[in-house]
Parts: C-alpha cells; structure tokens; sequence
C-alpha cells in the first residue's frame, strides 16, 4: 500500500471466519467478514485494509456477509461508501448469483443517498469471445428500470416505470434470460404508438411537430441493458 501510495485496499478470498478487525504492526489496520461459524471451512472471506489517514476516516462499517463488506469513510466535500465484493464464479449455482446480486443491490440501496459508492473487488468475471454473450443479470435489470425516466406515458403494455424496480426484475428477469439465451425478440416488442407533439410556431407546417415513440417497458429494459453493455466496451477499449 505504501509503495504505490494507497489509502484504502480491498483484499477477497482472506479465507477468516468470523468478522471484526485488527491492526497490523505496521501500521494499517483491516476490517473482515467471513463465515459466521468459526469453524466453518476456510473459503471466501472479503476484507478492507486501511492505512492510518483512512482509519482516522473511518465512520462505521458492516460485515455483510463472506463476500460483501462495506464502510463508510469521511471525504473532503461528500462521506463515500466502499463496498468490497467477492462475486460467485461461473461454475456457481442460479441461487448463489441471485443471493450475491441481490445482497449487493441491498447494499448499495441501503447507503446514504448522498454517499459517493465505489463497489470494488473480484467480480470473478471470465473474459475472452466466449463469455460476452452472457445472459443480462438480475442486478443489470435492476439498474436499467432505476435508470427509467418516470411520469412517462405508457406504451402498448400499459405499463410505466414506476413499479418497484426490485419486484419488477423478479418478473423481467427470467424473461430477459430466455430471449437472451434463445435469441427471439417477442413479436409485440416491436411495437409502438407513435405521438405528434405540437412544438411553436404555424401548426399547419410539418416542421412545426415533433414525434415520440411510446414502446413497451420490458423492450425498453433489455435494450438500455444493451447499451450500458455497449458504453462499458467502449470506455475499455
């Protein structure tokens, strides 16, 4: 940490049961949370190191779980949230994903609003042609309803964004899954009512409207799902 000056380093598979924290002889000091029972196999484990500066910072801190742990520190002009992640591998279970991405959405819902989040770890992803088709998570299908605009009017379905996004990806997500994973775009998907709006000006000229098109909520997710994709790709590139 010193050598590359770091203030703050999240550390994964620490493999320590239990929770709390210690201080290191030189200097730093490291909050943990692994398994509840000490005498659970040593596997998983996540972890903060803090130097000193960071520890004085410090404000309080949450042992989630063996792969999630979070603290709250004071910064110059907004507080930040750290989250440090140990995410389920490939070869995991359904259940286990689901369990991880919806703790960690837990946890990012339940920190101050007005924190500065940084979610940070071994996200255990595999990259390389093979894996980029992977199917859309339940935690991107969340995000993607968040990020919908409310007060919009509805689309053929009826349906507007101001359903509990948690609820309504129980519902989007194994639909988004199998089309994803089966590759067919239900037909009424690509339906639309297409609105004229007056703008200023002789309403009898064609330049003097504008139109907007109201499509179907669900449509609407798994391509704002697509786009986040495509705007991450093209930020590492």
């Amino acid at each position: 940490m010193r050598r590359y000056k770091l203030k703050v380093l999240g550390l994964s598979e620490t493999r320590w049961n239990g929770s709390g924290q210690t201080r290191l002889v030189s200097g730093e000091t490291v909050i943990y949370s692994g398994h509840e029972d000490e005498d659970h196999e040593h596997t998983q484990g996540v972890a903060i190191m803090m130097s000193p500066e960071a520890t004085n910072a410090l404000i309080a801190w949450e042992p989630v779980s063996p792969q999630l742990i979070a603290a709250r520190f004071n910064a110059k002009g907004r507080k930040t949230t750290l989250i440090q992640c140990y995410a389920p591998t490939n070869a995991a279970t359904d259940k286990e994903k689901e369990d991880f991405y919806s703790a960690l959405q837990a946890q990012i819902d339940k920190s101050t609003k007005r924190d500065i989040k940084i979610v940070m770890g071994d996200m255990n992803a595999k990259v390389g042609t093979e894996n980029k088709d992977h199917p859309p998570t339940k935690l991107e299908t969340i995000r993607a309803i968040k990020n919908m605009k409310n007060g919009k009017a509805a689309g053929p379905d009826v349906i507007t964004p101001e359903a509990d996004p948690a609820i309504s990806a129980d519902i989007l997500h194994p639909l988004l899954k199998q089309i994803w994973e089966e590759e067919i775009i239900p037909s009424d998907w690509k339906l639309g009512y297409l609105i004229k709006l007056p703008k200023k000006g002789d309403l009898t000229q064609c330049n003097n409207w504008r139109g907007i098109m109201l499509l179907l909520v669900p449509s609407k997710v798994l391509t704002r799902i697509i786009l986040e994709r495509l705007r991450d790709a093209l930020e590492k590139s």
